[in-house]
């Protein structure tokens, strides 16, 4: 994309020189500059985009990495303590009960830090 956004920059710099020079008319360089204008405009978008899913994943990449790093320590628990509790877990969502085929069923969800809900 860089590369094509260079390739546009001297495309639309040759396209005002023959313009000027009388090589092409003025509608011609509008028309043809417009184009090329509007996909680089496009492909900034693009490039942003990608940068900010790029941004993302390195985050959540980091994020997980923290997340093995405070399990590691953890890896042969006995007992479960509010220390641990508060190194792991952000927080646990307990919804209410309900009766599913005669039984008492419940559901939570444990948000662990770092890495949110894990399916």
């Amino acid at each position: 994309m860089e590369k094509r956004d260079v390739e546009l920059q001297t495309i639309i710099r040759k396209l005002y020189e023959d313009n000027a020079l009388g090589r092409i008319s003025d509608e011609q360089y509008v028309s043809l500059s417009r184009d090329f204008i509007e996909e680089q405009a496009q492909m900034k978008e693009r490039f942003k985009l990608l940068e900010d899913q790029l941004g993302q994943a390195e985050s959540k990449r980091e994020n997980s990495i923290r997340f093995l790093e405070a399990v590691r320590q953890y890896t042969d628990v006995k007992e479960l303590t509010k220390l641990i509790l508060t190194e792991l877990i952000d927080k646990v969502v307990v919804f209410d009960a309900e009766k599913v085929n005669g039984k008492r069923m419940q559901r939570i969800e444990i948000y662990y830090r770092f890495v949110g809900l894990l399916s």
